[in-house]
């Protein structure tokens, strides 16, 4: 049931994902945009109403996928450096967009607690992404009634974490704390920690950052 993919893999789903929500972008506009076509060559009747909620439509989705190009654009740039200060607030804030055509299509949904202030750590930005995507990634894997997964990040200065929780039913948490050791083992050269808390109903898993500066 619960497995860690490689680096590449990981890649992969980012970019297909990705890919798929610009589509839709994609699709929209050109549905919106022949719309307009349409009426005019028929010559029916566009006011300027109508123009401008159209047009607004337009600019709309093409800003979001302006937004999806630049969050992925950060992503494929992680691994340019192995150890970096990072704010882990952006990362979260592009993981939770990049992530989203997933989360929706499982059914579930964020819940996210964090402020907007930077918090910046010190540790490969690459495997921080990676470390978030295989604890959520195998959060959708699971098939029960809750459908949200709650991201927040507490601390400050040199004991900040990021925390994911939602409901794991019990007899997957022995195998779910198989695969956080394994994941911990994975990540820790790379100045990250994973733990795994268990708080009936709830799975929580903390992400640290063993020695920041």
């Amino acid at each position: 049931m619960f497995k860690i993919s490689d680096e590449f893999e990981v890649v992969a789903k980012i970019v297909a994902g990705v890919t798929h929500q610009l589509n839709n972008v994609f699709s929209i506009v050109d549905e919106i945009s022949g719309s307009i076509q349409d009426t005019i060559n028929l010559g029916g009747n566009l006011t300027a109403e109508n123009l401008k909620k159209k047009l607004d439509k337009i600019s709309h989705h093409s800003q979001r996928g302006k937004v999806l190009v630049k969050s992925l654009n950060r992503f494929v740039h992680l691994r340019d450096t192995t150890f970096r200060e990072i704010d882990i607030i952006e990362l979260l804030e592009d993981f939770v967009l990049l992530h989203s055509h997933f989360i929706n299509q499982k059914g579930f949904r964020f819940a996210t607690c964090f402020e907007e202030e930077k918090k910046l750590v010190f540790c490969s930005p690459f495997y921080l992404f990676y470390a978030c995507h295989q604890i959520v990634w195998n959060f959708l894997n699971i098939k029960n009634e809750n459908s949200e997964i709650k991201i927040s990040v507490l601390g400050s200065a040199d004991s900040l974490k990021i925390v994911f929780s939602t409901i794991l039913p019990k007899e997957s948490k022995s195998d779910f704390n198989e695969l956080i050791v394994s994941l911990g083992q994975i990540v820790s050269g790379y100045n990250i920690g994973v733990n795994l808390k268990d708080e009936e109903p709830y799975a929580t898993v903390e992400v640290c950052f063993i020695h920041n500066k």
